[in-house]
């Protein structure tokens, strides 16, 4: 299958870098969110770490392994980053249900 072109109306004049240096940290919408990751070998954790470290620059983060993933830290996340391994993937389910979420199949 191949993918539909991009509306080039969507990026203003310049192309998608030319809108991303345009940005601002004043254009961002700060959001609360919730990286819950699951690490068999430290991998997993290391990448969660670094996503999370990278939303902090205009978010309000938590990073909690899924153990400690609880329904009210859930509940108040606008964004549930879940990060876990292929032999790990039970978890994204049982959070997104958690948090009445649909999740797509993979």
């Amino acid at each position: 299958m191949v993918p539909a072109p991009r509306d080039p109306r969507l990026w203003p004049a310049g192309g998608p870098s030319a809108a991303l240096e345009a940005m601002s940290s004043k254009d961002v919408i700060s959001m609360r969110v919730l990286v819950v990751y699951e690490s068999m070998y430290g991998n997993t954790h290391v990448v969660a770490s670094n996503i999370a470290d990278g939303l902090r620059a205009t978010h309000e983060v938590t990073l909690v392994p899924v153990a400690d993933a609880t329904a009210d830290l859930i509940g108040q996340a606008d964004l549930l980053v879940d990060g876990e391994s292929s032999r790990a993937r039970r978890w994204g389910a049982a959070l997104a249900a958690a948090a009445g979420l649909a999740v797509p199949a993979a």
